[in-house]
């Protein structure tokens, strides 16, 4: 069986859609980002987001999570395996996630290239995002990461 021809530069895959709630909000604020506004909606409306809003990094964790998942699922990319990140460029958040906000994430391929240091592996340029419910970008990022499980010539 031969392995079909994987062109992942420009490829977008829709990765799903996340709603925000107050206790997820809180709970990964407890543990890795306890900003007042990010523990209490009383504490919250006094200070420049006006309510509960998630963490940035509860935002950038849960578009790791999401890209994790929703690739080995996808038809074109059930060979590739996501290695390390090398680099994170642009990484804006434009808009807050508060309680009750649905964010609807999608990652871009860009070029691939090689990883000369680590065999078997290739680069790959990545931009991804999330936007709410209002169609508004909350969420962007540029990244290089690692990839295997593509042919050599992609």
């Amino acid at each position: 069986m031969t392995t079909p021809q994987v062109h992942l530069e420009g490829l977008s895959v829709d990765l799903g859609r996340h709603i925000f709630t107050s206790d997820s909000i809180v709970g990964f604020a407890k543990r890795y980002d306890f900003q007042p506004f990010h523990l209490s909606e009383d504490a919250a409306r006094k200070m420049h987001f006006g309510a509960l809003s998630a963490s940035g990094w509860h935002t950038a964790a849960i578009f790791c999570a999401m890209l994790n998942q929703a690739l080995p699922a996808h038809p074109e990319l059930s060979g590739l395996k996501l290695g390390p990140w090398k680099a994170i460029h642009n990484l804006r958040w434009a808009k807050p996630a508060r309680a009750g906000d649905e964010l609807t994430f999608r990652a871009v391929f860009g070029e691939v290239g090689t990883a000369d240091s680590v065999p078997g592996w290739q680069t790959v340029k990545l931009h991804g995002e999330g936007i709410n419910q209002d169609a508004d970008v909350a969420y962007t990022l540029d990244a290089e990461l690692l990839v295997s499980g593509l042919p050599a010539e992609a």
